[in-house]
């Protein structure tokens, strides 16, 4: 992690020891925090344990270190539990389970405690450490080595963003479990939580770490961007936050044989004097459990359409600032047998109006209008009621809000505002700017979500209206992200190819 001049390191860090007989129980955690009163926050700590009747989830308290040396003298924080709940990721009539050998009942358990920090320091790195994760499938080493898990949540407090440092906070439990060769999604979205309103939100993958800057080894041909067994790798959608991956392997043994940890950042950005800066992250660290529930297979949402206008998968529709939007969709489920359920897309959202039909396949349909621009995601959950693991998946809608005229055009209209050709393509590629915004920057991003290349667009350029990325032929063939970048911050995505 980079450090600049101004800025500083506070740490947050518990650790529950090697001799503790509740470290092998300990799966996953999400750290945030948001501000009560200057310069105090309030930390927020959810973890995930693996069983429901263990001891391990009767823990009341734990106690953090907080230090910024040279900027604020040490002291130990008391955070404490506020809130737990039991999560069932499969059948009910299976029940709880508290061994190996079956997919285990997970408990949450969130504490929270206050914090202050002083104004003369810049930025700070809220972080936890918990005990064993070396358990995971994914990670090598011995539990002295890599036992330790290090999560953490930076905080910007220069006097320009501190009233936008507020992290975001990740929506929901995240699916755990995953039939073997089944196409599966974990939805990563996080609510903005500012008054005002963050300018854009980015997730990436990250490496599991034991300590600031210090990775875990992963076992061989695994890797952070590659955390699990998949057919065509794993992807992150850099703007939803949709995990998507097609787990090929499981082993036969226990549940740590085939679990495999995933760190996943969200980052929030805000536009100061015309600059855009990363004001907060928050960091979560799930386990994916791979199951072999053959030969059931997910079920999901189809033939989406917004207004009338079908959608593809995870797509984004454009729509006018205070108009109507109408969204509708269809769910199938390969096995004939199943019934599928759909969760409510606006949960969470304070979004009204969704409904749903009768039926083992229903529809469903929500209208919402949006008064502010920005780029919402909803969520679309379709559930089955196989046993002894549900089948789930989830795609998500984007909906791009503007007052102005590029961002109401419909998608295939403005997809032609930002094309690259050729594509596919073998060693150049070009994009075609035919936008009346003033154009900053075009990003790219390879499918884990992670930033590669960042190309200055000048106005000269913007006279021809094309840009090639130079770089383009150093890396390797697969497909990337382009992502324009406007100077009223509108945005525009598009994906193209590489071959070899």
């Amino acid at each position: 992690m980079k450090k600049t001049s101004t800025l500083l390191w506070l740490v947050f860090a518990v650790c529950l020891c090697a001799g503790n007989s509740n470290a092998s129980h300990f799966l996953g955690a999400e750290i945030g925090y948001f501000p009560v009163a200057p310069n105090t926050y309030m930390a927020e700590y959810k973890t995930y344990y693996d069983c429901a009747n263990n001891a391990t989830p009767q823990i009341q308290s734990m106690q953090l270190n907080l230090g910024s040396p040279g900027c604020a003298a040490n002291q130990i924080i008391n955070v404490n539990r506020a809130g737990s709940k039991v999560i069932q990721s499969y059948c009910t009539s299976v029940g709880n389970n508290c061994t190996l050998n079956s997919p285990y009942t997970i408990t949450e358990i969130i504490f929270s405690g206050t914090f202050t920090v002083s104004g003369q320091c810049q930025g700070y790195y809220l972080s936890v450490q918990e005990w064993a994760v070396a358990q995971m499938a994914n990670l090598n080493g011995t539990a002295s080595s890599n036992g330790l898990l290090y999560l953490e949540a930076y905080i910007n407090t220069t006097a320009a963003a501190v009233n936008h440092s507020v992290s975001p906070v990740f929506m929901g439990v995240p699916t755990l479990y995953f039939t073997v060769n089944s196409p599966a999604t974990i939805p990563n979205l996080v609510q903005d939580r500012t008054t005002d309103g963050l300018d854009s939100i980015g997730y990436a993958l990250k490496p599991v770490l034991s300590n600031a800057n210090t990775p875990v080894a992963y076992t061989p041909g695994m890797s952070f961007s590659n955390p699990i067994p998949s057919v065509g790798g794993v992807t992150l959608h850099p703007e939803s936050g949709l995990l998507s991956f097609t787990p090929n392997v499981f082993n036969q043994g226990n549940f740590f044989s085939n679990a495999y940890a995933v760190v996943i950042e969200a980052s929030g950005f805000k536009k100061i004097n015309g600059v855009m800066t990363r004001v907060s992250t928050t960091q979560r660290q799930i386990p994916v459990a791979v199951v072999n529930n053959t030969p059931n297979q997910n079920p999901k949402a189809t033939n989406i359409t917004v207004n009338n206008q079908p959608l593809p998968p995870n797509g984004i529709a454009a729509v006018a600032a205070g108009s109507q939007v109408s969204i509708q969709f269809e769910t199938v489920d390969p096995n004939a047998a199943d019934i599928v359920t759909i969760e409510d897309p606006g949960q969470g959202l304070n979004f009204p109006a969704f409904t749903t039909s009768s039926g083992n396949r229903p529809t469903g349909s929500l209208s919402v209008t949006f008064a502010n621009e920005g780029l919402y995601w909803l969520p679309i959950t379709t559930i089955d009621n196989a046993c002894p693991v549900k089948g789930v998946s989830t795609q998500m809608v984007g909906i791009r809000v503007s007052s102005n005229l590029l961002g109401v055009k419909n998608q295939t209209e403005q997809a032609r505002y930002f094309t690259s050709f050729p594509n596919p393509f073998t060693n150049s590629v070009t994009f075609s700017l035919k936008t009346p915004e003033k154009v900053q920057a075009i990003i790219i991003y390879n499918l884990q979500g992670q930033e590669i290349d960042m190309i200055p667009v000048s106005a000269a350029e913007l006279a021809n209206q094309q840009v090639k990325w130079q770089q383009a032929g150093k890396y390797a063939a697969g497909t990337y992200l382009a992502k324009l970048i406007s100077e009223n911050n509108i945005t525009q995505t598009l994906r193209f190819t590489k071959l070899r």
